[in-house]
């Protein structure tokens, strides 16, 4: 054998090696890619699911207040607070008075046992917030839910 035929051979070995490598690399490489998208399929649904409850709520709250005084709900604000070891959402509801003006006429208020019903940017903020403050979750309630249900092709 000769001295070509030799490095004939080391470079077929060297190619081959190299075409292992990128093979494992593109296993890995998909199989990561694979795992980014299931996280953020996850963390839509948690998203969907709290956003969509909370729609549901807030839309039980409205009718409550509206058959309980037998008065139109003009306005609600959400909140969520941290209790103890539960998390409470409270729905502020507004009516018009007949003169015109407004009444925060009832608070509803509805605990949560599991965190992970919460998603985690709306958990930090009320951990960080003591003393019964809430968090004003009202513009990002309506924001989040429509882009939950987007991302799952839902209909808000």
């Amino acid at each position: 054998m000769g001295f070509f035929s030799k490095l004939g051979e080391k470079i077929d070995k060297g190619i081959s090696w190299i075409g292992q490598q990128l093979k494992k690399f593109a296993t890995l490489a998909a199989d990561f890619f694979r795992r980014v998208k299931d996280g953020i399929r996850k963390f839509a649904m948690i998203i969907g699911k709290f956003f969509s409850l909370l729609a549901k709520w807030l839309d039980t709250a409205i009718k409550y207040v509206e058959a309980t005084f037998r008065v139109i709900v003009s306005g609600v604000q959400t909140f969520l607070k941290k209790v103890g070891n539960e998390y409470q959402q409270l729905s502020y509801n507004y009516t018009r008075q007949d003169d015109g003006t407004f009444l925060k006429n009832t608070v509803i208020k509805q605990t949560f046992v599991s965190e992970d019903e919460i998603p985690a940017d709306i958990r930090e903020q009320a951990l960080k917030l003591a003393d019964g403050k809430m968090v004003d979750i009202t513009e990002t309630a309506a924001e989040r839910e429509e882009e939950a249900c987007t991302q799952l092709g839902l209909s808000a």
